[in-house]
């Protein structure tokens, strides 16, 4: 497990394990990572893989690997300079701030890396603050073969913020750590929302979250193509809540 932290003058991470998922042993600090880094394994390489937020100038992700889950949680420079957005992606037409890399999760499943990949439109944190509402943050969906390159040929939502003020989905879509799990025949997608209403964070950006899950099943022969293609071509939907 990994729970980002915060405090005056620096900001990483720590890492837990566990034998149970229930009872947590803390095992060390990470290197300095931004808010929304993330882990995943690659079980095709047998490596553990930090998703690291950074900037260069724009918010992006760094990657950095090892076999070992506390060695992969100590980059101290030595990570790479892995994704962020390009020309394909673009603007939100009511905001019009150039689309940034928010966040990038992953998980295989047989054959593939599935990618969730958090494309945020904005308004920037201060213009946020301002009028009272969350970022616009929508997930993608990409694939990958070797876990560092993905394939993104469709730049749509898969999940999207309503953007309707009210809604509880109006913005700041985060998929879980994992992305999703595999139940039965089916893909369970949790992820967060937030409707900027009721509350706060110390700085005046509205919060107020709810939680989300989107269930798909397995019901074509091929379905790890299905995957890798269908969730693609997924026509943009609203991230509802299950109530």
């Amino acid at each position: 497990m990994f729970l980002y932290i915060r405090w005056l003058g620096g900001q990483s991470g720590l890492i837990y394990t566990s034998a149970d998922g229930i009872h947590w042993n803390e095992q060390r600090t990470t290197s300095h990572c931004g808010d929304n880094s993330s882990f995943f394994h690659n079980p095709f390489r047998q490596k553990f893989v930090f998703s690291i937020h950074e900037g260069w100038p724009y918010r992006a992700r760094a990657y950095h690997e090892h076999p070992k889950f506390e060695q992969a949680a100590q980059w101290d420079g030595q990570q790479v300079k892995w994704a962020r957005t390009d020309r394909l992606d673009q603007p939100d037409p009511l905001i019009g701030d150039r689309p940034q890399l928010y966040d990038l999760n992953a998980v295989a499943y047989e054959s593939i890396l599935l990618g969730g990949l958090a494309v945020f439109y904005g308004p920037k944190n201060s213009v946020c603050a301002k009028i009272g509402r969350p970022k616009i943050i929508d997930l993608q969906i990409g694939y990958s073969r070797d876990g560092f390159h993905w394939h993104r040929p469709d730049r749509s939502a898969f999940i999207s913020c309503s953007r309707q003020w009210g809604d509880l989905n109006y913005g700041y879509i985060h998929a879980a750590g994992g992305l999703c799990l595999v139940v039965g025949d089916e893909l369970w997608f949790y992820y967060g929302t937030f409707s900027g209403q009721e509350s706060k964070l110390k700085g005046g950006e509205p919060m107020h979250s709810s939680k989300a899950m989107l269930c798909m099943r397995e019901e074509t022969p091929d379905w790890p193509l299905f995957v890798a293609i269908a969730l693609l071509r997924w026509k943009p939907m609203e991230a509802k809540a299950p109530w």
